[in-house]
């Protein structure tokens, strides 16, 4: 075997000081156990987000919302890093965890700590920057929403200090599960009452364009995180070296049980109306298509998939006036008038998918009217399940108008030129509001 070239020593002493750093960096554990949980950590996050790399429609508002939404797993793997930390470098086995050690208390804490949040917030970020990314390329209005972002980050580190607070308080191998399944109790709790919102890192929905986290929850949000990281660092010094918290301390702990309480109590509001974005308009015959300035790239395919089907209804006896993004309802604008179509596009939407069935059901409001919730044209089908089938196939008609070629198999109306079914719709569209029409009716069978 040839020995190893010149170029090989320079790499190898290289390889070498990066591996001492990753143990100076990791001791007492060496150079695996905070690059593992750190990169389950990164990973989680990316596999959790990998999907919406591609997606239409992304906003900062959501991806903000994203560092909140991400934590579950993460938080859960960071605090139960954290409790075995603790569980392993607290012992009272461990001579500088002694209560007479110059190092116990708060300057440990310091180092465990510090090493627990360095490892594991930069993994977070690390995880989430693809998404960033992404939307960085793709979004053309808005900006980070730094509030929601630190408050997430301030979240996970107070379920790290809860962590290291766990195992310091166990000290064996059982404050790891522990720690786990309080974790993951804490991050449901917003699914049972939305107060809990206000101080639990996760929430229980996500805002989109047009929408925003309150800047009163994401203020109580954050202060609600720092007080409790706070307290947990503040009991597990306490607990390092074996001296009970102090009487004139106690009304101290009033603070975090009132933190809980009061968005208990009086639930503050979740989002609020984001009024900074203009809208962008286009109109396609008689009706006037709508987006936030944040869709504007959604805005020709919006109109290019909803007018077609509109236009083979027939334009003049259609109700829509206006199409328009959801993302706008907040201002006010039509938001209660009949003729008005609110299109909801949010980050992941696919709109070949979902405009054209919202517009079709939409000229159909007769769907709701019929008796039989199922259609069939079958022999012995009754009357009710035959007009069920006929506004069934006459929505699944139009839909297909969206699309070039669209409707050659389209059931009871297949091969029938578009103009022959818009008089047919002009001559009983009181029958097709009402659910009322019969197969047997149709001019062309």
């Amino acid at each position: 075997m040839p020995a190893p070239g010149p170029a090989a020593a320079p790499r190898a002493a290289v390889v070498r000081r990066a591996v001492a750093a990753t143990r100076a960096a990791g001791w007492p554990f060496g150079a695996r156990f905070f690059p593992l949980a750190a990169g389950c950590v990164a990973a989680s996050v990316w596999l959790g987000t990998r999907a919406q790399l591609e997606w239409q429609a992304l906003d900062w508002t959501y991806t903000s919302a994203e560092f909140t939404a991400q934590l579950r797993f993460p938080a859960i793997v960071a605090a139960g890093a954290a409790a075995h930390v603790a569980a392993r470098l607290t012992h009272r086995t461990r001579i500088f965890a002694q209560p007479w050690s110059v190092r116990v208390g708060h300057p440990l804490l310091r180092r465990h700590l510090g090493q627990l949040l360095g490892w594991f917030l930069p993994a977070y970020l690390l995880g989430m920057a693809p998404l960033v990314w992404a939307t960085a390329r793709h979004a053309s209005y808005g900006h980070p929403h730094a509030l929601v972002v630190v408050g997430a980050l301030t979240g996970l580190a107070a379920l790290v200090a809860l962590g290291y607070l766990t195992g310091a308080l166990v000290q064996n191998v059982l404050a790891v599960p522990l720690t786990v399944a309080l974790v993951f109790l804490l991050l449901g709790l917003p699914n049972l009452h939305d107060g809990w919102n206000a101080v639990v890192p996760t929430l229980s929905a996500l805002p989109t364009l047009g929408r925003e986290q309150s800047l009163d929850l994401g203020l109580y949000r954050l202060l609600a995180f720092t007080v409790f990281g706070a307290l947990f660092w503040s009991l597990a010094a306490r607990l390092l070296t074996r001296r009970p918290p102090a009487a004139a301390h106690a009304p101290l702990l009033l603070v975090p049980v009132v933190l809980v309480a009061l968005p208990l109590l009086r639930t503050p509001a979740l989002f609020t109306y984001a009024g900074d974005g203009r809208e962008v308009c286009d109109t396609r015959g008689t009706v006037t298509y709508c987006v936030h300035e944040g869709h504007r790239a959604e805005l020709a395919e919006l109109r290019d998939l909803a007018a077609p089907v509109i236009a083979a209804y027939g334009p003049d006896r259609a109700p829509l006036r206006q199409v328009r993004d959801d993302a706008l309802a907040g201002a006010g604008t039509g938001a209660h008038r009949p003729d008005t179509l609110w299109v909801p596009i949010t980050p992941g939407w696919r709109p070949a998918e979902e405009v054209p069935p919202l517009v079709a059901s939409t000229l159909l409001p007769g769907r709701a009217a019929c008796v039989s919730p199922t259609g069939s044209i079958a022999a012995g089908a009754a009357t009710d399940e035959r007009r069920t089938h006929l506004l069934q196939d006459l929505a699944l008609w139009l839909q297909s108008r969206a699309f070039p070629g669209g409707g050659t198999d389209a059931g009871l109306f297949s091969g029938v030129a578009p103009e022959r079914v818009r008089q047919w719709l002009a001559r009983d569209r009181h029958a097709v509001e009402t659910c009322t029409a019969d197969p047997e009716d149709l001019p062309w069978r």
